[in-house]
């Protein structure tokens, strides 16, 4: 965003002191719309009548009280760079701010360890791939809705070699833990 500004002292310029109102609410609204198309100043003439009624009677006031001059097919503000930057440096300003904008993220993700795209750099990180596991993980989501606490769900049997237990070869017991298959691991012991 580029700011037009205005001496704080404006108010009581001589020049200022000896214009009408209305030409002076165009030569606010002027130089707004200078700053923000960074025209350094220079007011096209087709845009005057757009920027306030009766713009064209008005820029002719604020030529005669020698705020504006005229300029090829438009009017440019008298000491436009007195008080606010060229377009150039303006245009200078933000590149610098998105260089140092692109660097600072550019540190941020070179400082996380994620250099770049997640696919790659959690594989090697993590041990781990963002493909799609083979196969289903029985492990149920922790706290059920919102809660703190873990809950052990009841296992269900899936096929496997020994038909008695599910594919991490564990088998819940009657009084609710649960241990390695029997069939599968003949020294099974509690898991817990």
């Amino acid at each position: 965003m580029t700011w037009f500004k205005v001496d704080d002292t404006f108010h009581s310029h001589p020049k200022v002191m000896a214009t009408d109102a209305d030409a002076l609410g165009l030569w606010v609204v002027a130089g707004s719309w200078c700053g923000s198309n960074l025209t350094d100043g220079f007011v096209p003439a087709y845009v005057v009548p757009r920027l306030i009624p009766g713009g064209t009677e008005l820029a002719e006031k604020l030529v005669a009280a020698g705020l504006w001059r005229h300029a090829e097919k438009g009017y440019q503000f008298h000491d436009w760079f007195d008080r606010n930057p060229s377009a150039e440096k303006v245009k200078a300003e933000r590149e610098a701010a998105a260089e140092r904008q692109r660097k600072w993220r550019e540190s941020r993700r070179n400082a996380s360890g994620h250099g770049g795209s997640n696919a790659g750099s959690n594989g090697v990180r993590n041990g781990v791939t963002n493909a799609a596991p083979t196969r289903p993980d029985p492990t149920p989501p922790m706290g059920g809705r919102g809660g703190g606490h873990q809950f052990r769900p009841r296992l269900e049997v899936v096929h496997s070699p020994c038909g008695q237990c599910n594919e991490t070869r564990h088998v819940e017991l009657p009084d609710g833990s649960v241990a390695r298959c029997p069939t599968c691991h003949p020294k099974g012991r509690r898991v817990s």
